[in-house]
């Protein structure tokens, strides 16, 4: 602070102390210690010196210190018996040290994205695997459903006729697609018709079959039939008319 007399005298100074250091009053004491030069141009000229010339003693000094932790790493190495590396030298290696660490992060993150990848490959998979073996099943259940060897067996019928309104009643014997009943007076199996076009739907448990008559092989009927109780009984309509069930005798025979 250049001025620093004013506020001296201003706040400590007596009369009696400002006329033994020369001043008549407070007054001549400002009058005197604020001059130009002073009050402006000394601490302008500070100002500048500090603005400019501050910059430039910091970066001295921080080379100074930059100098200095060189050395003093130089000199380690050199204490550490590894004084023949240089200090270019041990530089290129740190810095390939810090190159192949960022490799190696890259490497463990690439690594997770792909362990993340490889666990949701498999859970598509077991997915894909749980579906496949789905339809696979649904397609087995279709296979053996439409198989028309599982109509094999003795079946006893019941048909109401709604346009005569009778009912009929009989028993068959089917084995490959192929109907025979019993004739009363022979005591024999005769073929009577053939079932064919046979076609089973496994969700709705739906049977359609066309049955075509012996001889001349006309179109006898279609029928239209549910599974119930496991096959146990097929119910429906023929011609989609007449209320038609089929009853398996042999209960142990049946596939459905």
């Amino acid at each position: 602070m250049i001025n620093w007399q004013i506020p001296i005298g201003l706040l400590f100074y007596k009369s009696n102390d400002l006329k033994a250091d020369g001043y008549l009053s407070y007054i001549d004491l400002i009058n005197k210690a604020g001059t130009p030069n002073k009050v402006f141009w000394q601490p302008f000229g500070l100002a500048l010196a500090y603005t400019f010339g501050y910059p430039i003693i910091k970066n001295v000094i921080q080379a100074v210190h930059a100098w200095a932790k060189t050395w003093g790493t130089n000199l380690n190495l050199r204490i550490t018996k590894t004084g023949k590396v240089s200090v270019s030298k041990y530089i290129q290696l740190r810095d390939n040290y810090i190159e192949r660490t960022h490799l190696l992060e890259q490497v463990l993150e690439k690594e997770s994205e792909y362990l993340k990848e490889n666990e949701s490959l498999k859970t598509t998979h077991l997915e894909l695997t749980h579906t496949a073996n789905e339809n696979q099943s649904w397609i087995n259940r279709w296979r053996r459903l439409n198989n028309i060897g599982l109509m094999n067996g003795q079946w006893s019928v019941t048909m109401q006729n709604e346009e005569n309104k009778f009912t009929l009643s009989y028993v068959i014997f089917i084995d490959g697609g192929a109907i025979s009943q019993l004739d009363e007076s022979t005591k024999q199996t005769e073929y009577v018709s053939s079932i064919e076009n046979f076609h089973c739907n496994p969700d709705t448990q739906e049977i359609i079959f066309v049955l075509m008559s012996a001889g001349k092989r006309h179109l006898s009927g279609v029928h239209t039939l549910t599974i119930v109780e496991e096959g146990k009984y097929l119910r429906g309509f023929a011609d989609k008319t007449n209320p038609i069930e089929y009853k398996r005798v042999n209960i142990e025979t049946r596939y459905l």
